[in-house]
């Protein structure tokens, strides 16, 4: 009896097994689909980090490259050049691209969640440093208030934005910074250049 009581809880163990091996399976497929959906969204993440990057930054250069062009332009935006008692030939020119680069900003402020935090904020240290420097920038939101988001405005306009260090440079960010790399690189090296 005994023998034959042995057999039946040894049958009885395996079916039990045989009857928790599809759920074990289950699971461990789950969570390897799980990993696999997590590592999607981390690459997803890094793609669209890296559009937004290129599009900022292409941008930028539009932007520098105009005032390459038309450098008597550039003082009007980080030299403190004011339109008063500006001919009449320079003051549209200075309005139009005072509008171009708030619109510019004011594109980089919406893809913040798309950018690391160190990023953006290096991104607000230059935005700040240049509203700080151009007059014709500031006239430009002043008249037009309800152009821009109120955050976007009082961000550029604000000394300070949670979260972000208020020693920061006042050039842009280059994907180098988020690396933790240090010295002259990307954008904020032809930025310099152009201020100089």
């Amino acid at each position: 009896m005994s023998t034959a009581r042995a057999d039946n809880d040894k049958n009885g163990r395996i079916r039990r097994l045989h009857l928790l091996t599809p759920e074990w399976v289950g699971a461990v497929a789950v969570v390897i689909s799980l990993i696999g959906l997590w590592i999607q969204i981390r690459d997803v993440r890094k793609s669209m980090e890296g559009q937004t990057y290129q599009g900022v930054y292409d941008q930028m250069f539009e932007l520098h490259r105009t005032f390459f062009e038309h450098p008597k332009l550039r003082p009007y935006f980080y030299g403190g050049k004011s339109l008063v008692g500006v001919d009449d030939a320079d003051a549209p020119q200075v309005r139009i691209l005072a509008e171009w680069v708030c619109d510019f900003f004011d594109n980089v402020y919406r893809q913040r969640k798309t950018m690391t935090p160190e990023t953006f904020c290096g991104w607000i240290a230059y935005m700040r440093k240049v509203y700080e420097t151009s007059p014709a920038l500031r006239d430009h939101v002043a008249a037009v208030p309800d152009w821009y988001p109120k955050d976007f405005v009082s961000t550029i306009t604000s000394s300070t934005q949670p979260g972000c260090p208020t020693d920061r440079v006042s050039e842009p960010p280059s994907r180098a910074n988020d690396r933790g790399e240090r010295g002259s690189h990307g954008i904020g090296t032809v930025g310099t250049i152009l201020q100089r």
